[in-house]
């Protein structure tokens, strides 16, 4: 019997201003609700504020807008992933978590022209899913 190694990772599928992102199970700790930020003076305008979680200070990013986007409007239905990454806790703005789904890596897709240079960085792949369009967020971004 010969066997073959698949290579497969989980992703957490949301949603931002319309558009499908996912992010590797690995990096979020938690999804929680939106709750009141502190704000922070002399910040970047993407850094939402602070919460403390369990004692963690976390600084809590608008994704949308660190990459450039519009700000994202805060709803009932508003999540924060609280994700390790590059060392840290941060949480992340979303607004809807859809759930975890399971992907080869022969399904993914290199990112096509209309991302922009600018916001390749940001981006591991792409993937269709259910006929969906979905960005892989990048596990680690190089700062510009």
């Amino acid at each position: 019997m010969l066997h073959t190694e698949v290579d497969e990772d989980k992703y957490l599928l949301f949603k931002l201003a319309d558009q499908d992102y996912a992010i590797d199970v690995s990096m979020v700790k938690e999804v929680i609700h939106y709750t009141d930020l502190t704000e922070v003076p002399n910040t970047d305008s993407y850094i939402r504020g602070v919460l403390s979680l369990r004692g963690i200070v976390i600084p809590v990013l608008d994704f949308m807008e660190y990459i450039g986007r519009s700000a994202t409007i805060v709803t009932i239905n508003t999540r924060i992933l609280i994700v390790y990454y590059d060392d840290l806790y941060i949480g992340i703005l979303v607004d809807f978590v859809e759930g975890v789904f399971t992907i080869t890596s022969g399904r993914l897709i290199p990112l096509p022209a209309f991302i922009g240079k600018e916001n390749l960085r940001f981006f591991k792949a792409a993937i269709e899913y259910n006929n969906r369009f979905i960005l892989l967020i990048e596990s680690r971004i190089e700062q510009s």
